[in-house]
């Protein structure tokens, strides 16, 4: 038998630590001193002695070797990954959150090297403690407190921010966020209240000359110019530094444009031409190409998924952190994250998630809320939602309105969630998957049924003509009782005028087969709805079904004695659209003429 000590660990897996593990691993150690630091401001609150007692504690860790070396190389390696990063970006276009994390993170040396000057430098060379009663009254009495209280905001901001993008889809984070946000909003206004306390404490006690001469050691004057000269030192470091980063970026930049050795990435809008080394996703960001990236760009949330359809056989190799982003979430291997690929020859992109400001074939003048999860995003138009509760009854753990954020797409696995959404009646839900899992597939038959004083539900190839855009939809409740503020889609608004409209004459039995192919549906101007295709039609009870077509009229005022079909007693009571005007439509002199002389369309109801 093969000795213990002999055997091969192949149980053990092998784990590679990335630039990314890097960067997260450091910043949390740096994000754990910072709220250290600032729980012990907060003390403050109770009394200088209790804030003493935590900051001993934490001294004790803090300035111990390993707490020495972990915080230094933390912020050292943190500091170094920030300067490689901002070399390596070829536009400094992103999102706002992004530009905003980045600023603070190279702005909080310009405050913290004054700090630890005066902090860890006066320990290490004259032996002053980092006590409370040290700095507070040395920074109290010279009016220096607004800048330690600025100290604050941007190293805890870059932290919270940081931890957002490194999180932020990850299912426990996106539960408790709620706690989070307000731990973090309670947190610093503590700390400040703690020193603001402390320091009106030290006031008191420091005018009793004899209490101030035993408990606070003060600085003399060759010290303090000793310890500015030490800060002005480091601080030009940290800004030659910058400038040589800054320096050698624009250096690059001047020889790629001058070597003009340029590829094309081929995008559907359109195609464009960039030097080599630039990511996909900065090339996107660059050229105002919608794209999503929630992470801002660490090979985290793999939401900047793109499909090489053209050179993927030519593109770099995967890195280990795209390398382990893809395989969590089973993507093919032409998919490939933006963030991550920087191609050297030409290649052909499709994004596989559309951006919050991309065009949408569903546009509409007010938000559409969306969800994501890593192989799912969720859209939501509220306007159209009637509350017909499919989702709410079909997936609860997802569809949940009695949560603050009542969609979370983390809570079941993408089919489970695409065949609920597909059940919503009004078209007020859609879904994108993102996991090489089927789209959203058009009906294979056109569908039209009658709700009992409600809306006509539409199902299949629709092409529906609005005030402000032709939309391609697959499913929708349309307004048949005329109140409708958000016309020609339905609002629940039958429900408070007592819509009645039980009787459906003009819907007689016709046995028929099932009808596909494009269905376009154009709402008249203060008139009924011509639709022209071929459609099932199927009454509230679901017993009577007839195959209509090729064109047929749907009455919108509530007044037809032929429902659903139109009669022409809109013209009669006087029908006018409330809320959004409609604009006629192509086809309007027709839809006037069948409206003003009453023709009933009942008879384009055919047998199958």
């Amino acid at each position: 038998m093969q000795p213990p000590s002999e055997m091969p660990m192949q149980f053990l897996p092998a784990y590679r630590m990335t630039r990314r593990d890097l960067r997260l691993g450091s910043g949390l150690v740096l994000f754990a001193y910072v709220t250290a630091h600032l729980a012990n401001h907060a003390l403050g609150l109770v009394s200088v002695n209790v804030a003493e007692a935590g900051l001993r504690v934490a001294v004790a860790f803090w300035h111990s070797l390993p707490g020495t070396m972990l915080l230094y190389s933390a912020a050292g390696i943190h500091l170094a990954l920030a300067m490689v990063a901002v070399y390596e970006r070829r536009t400094l276009r992103m999102p706002a959150p992004e530009a905003l994390r980045i600023a603070l993170g190279f702005g909080i040396p310009l405050l913290l090297i004054g700090h630890f000057t005066s902090t860890r430098f006066a320990f290490e060379l004259y032996g002053l403690r980092s006590d409370y009663a040290r700095i507070v009254w040395a920074l109290w009495t010279s009016d220096g407190e607004g800048r330690q209280l600025a100290l604050l905001a941007p190293g805890w901001l870059h932290g919270c921010l940081g931890l957002n993008f490194a999180f932020g889809l990850h299912p426990l984070y996106r539960r408790i966020r709620p706690l989070l946000f307000g731990a973090a909003l309670l947190l610093p206004i503590l700390a400040a209240l703690g020193f603001l306390a402390m320091g009106r404490e030290l006031a008191i006690l420091g005018a009793n000359r004899a209490w101030l001469e035993a408990h606070v050691s003060l600085m003399n004057a060759d010290q303090r110019i000793r310890l500015g000269h030490i800060r002005d030192v480091l601080l030009a470091i940290y800004f030659g530094a910058v400038g040589l980063v800054l320096a050698a970026r624009g250096l690059r930049s001047l020889l790629e444009r001058n070597g003009k050795a340029l590829i094309t990435i081929i995008y559907p809008q359109r195609a464009v031409q960039v030097p080599r080394g630039w990511t996909v996703l900065e090339v996107s960001r660059h050229f105002g190409i919608p794209h999503r990236a929630m992470c801002g760009g660490r090979a985290r949330c793999s939401t900047c998924r793109v499909r090489v359809v053209d050179g993927a056989a030519r593109c770099p190799p995967l890195g280990p952190d795209e390398r382990r982003t893809l395989e969590r979430v089973r993507a093919s291997p032409d998919v490939r994250l933006a963030c991550q690929l920087r191609p050297d020859s030409d290649i052909a992109v499709v994004p596989l998630f559309s951006a919050q400001s991309a065009a949408s074939p569903r546009r509409m003048s007010h938000k559409v809320h969306r969800y994501d999860a890593e192989d799912i995003t969720i859209s939501y138009d509220v306007k159209r939602c009637i509350h017909a509760e499919e989702c709410v009854r079909g997936l609860p753990r997802v569809f949940d309105p009695g949560r603050r954020v009542w969609v979370d797409a983390t809570q079941a696995n993408a089919e489970e969630i695409a065949n609920i959404v597909q059940r919503c009646p009004s078209g007020a839900l859609h879904f994108r998957r993102a996991d090489e899992g089927a789209q959203e597939p058009t009906p294979g038959c056109n569908e039209v049924r009658i709700m009992r004083d409600g809306p006509l539900y539409f199902r299949g190839e629709l092409e529906i003509h609005t005030p402000t855009a032709v939309l391609k939809e697959t499913r929708a409740a349309l307004c048949r009782c005329g109140a409708s503020r958000n016309k020609p889609f339905c609002d629940n608004s039958h429900a408070d005028i007592a819509f009645c409209a039980s009787d459906e004459s003009g819907l007689t039995p016709a046995a028929g087969e099932t009808e596909d192919g494009l269905l376009r549906v154009m709402p008249a101007t203060n008139g009924p709805c011509v639709v022209e295709g071929s459609l099932t039609l199927v009454s509230n009870d679901g017993l009577t079904r007839a195959t209509c077509g090729p064109r047929f009229v749907f009455c919108r005022c509530g007044q037809s004695r032929n429902k659903p079909f139109c009669d022409g007693s809109h013209v009669k009571a006087g029908f006018r659209d409330i809320g959004a005007a409609l604009s006629p439509r192509p086809r309007g002199a027709v839809i006037t003429q069948i409206a003003e002389h009453g023709m009933s369309p009942s008879g384009h109801a055919r047998s199958g």
